[in-house]
């Protein structure tokens, strides 16, 4: 089994890697934000568990578009290196551009939890505005508090992305034919195609956060 597992391309485990995890802190972000809202929203029938699954099922669409967007370059460099480039430098490189983007994205998540805006065109031109959004961290100081996510959630992500990964770099892979390595091209290039596809039917829109009248539990 593990010999199988080291067939494996690097560049393959390594954006899977960071697909998943952060799937997995966009996930949390959104729990929160739940929680966090609950309280505020007691006409909310929130009994109504297969609302909620769908609620979370859509969100889960979205991240996994940001997500997409975020690894899609990385990709492409890392297919590039599998076949023409030797050593991991390049890796660190990679790795710093997801980080900085990962940041960003963990910031408009964290945000949004007290903001609640679902990120609109509103918000976005006013997040131009560097003084706009200091002005109201400043003014509202619980906001502080989800400054602290924000900054724990991404310091997190790094520390388990760098444990999970660097074994993986260590991992002696052997040369695969070049069709296997093709496929895992193609596995790689497939994955990210539908992960900023959204969905399988059609590509998601804005139209597809929204399922209920209730704004609450949507995406």
């Amino acid at each position: 089994m593990k010999s199988v597992f080291n067939r494996i391309p690097y560049f393959f485990k390594f954006i899977f890697s960071h697909y998943l995890l952060g799937l997995f802190f966009l996930f949390c972000f959104r729990l929160i934000l739940f929680y966090t809202h609950t309280s505020a929203h007691p006409t909310v029938n929130f009994s109504e568990t297969i609302l909620i699954k769908k609620a979370f099922s859509i969100g889960f669409q979205f991240d996994s578009v940001v997500l997409g967007y975020i690894l899609a370059l990385p990709l492409l460099v890392s297919l590039f290196h599998s076949f023409f480039g030797k050593g991991m430098k390049l890796y660190k490189w990679v790795s710093f551009f997801i980080y900085m983007l990962t940041f960003i994205s963990f910031f408009i998540s964290a945000a949004d939890v007290p903001y609640f805006a679902r990120i609109s065109a509103v918000v976005l031109e006013s997040a131009s505005d560097s003084k706009i959004i200091f002005s109201m961290i400043l003014e509202e100081p619980t906001y502080a508090v989800f400054f602290i996510v924000w900054i724990g959630m991404f310091v997190l992500y790094v520390l388990i992305a760098n444990k999970l990964i660097k074994p993986i770099s260590k991992e002696n892979i052997k040369d695969n034919p070049i069709v296997i390595h093709a496929l895992f091209c193609v596995s790689s290039l497939a994955l990210v195609f539908f992960a900023i596809r959204g969905r399988l039917d059609s590509p998601i829109r804005i139209n597809h956060s929204f399922f209920v009248i209730t704004h609450f539990i949507t995406s």
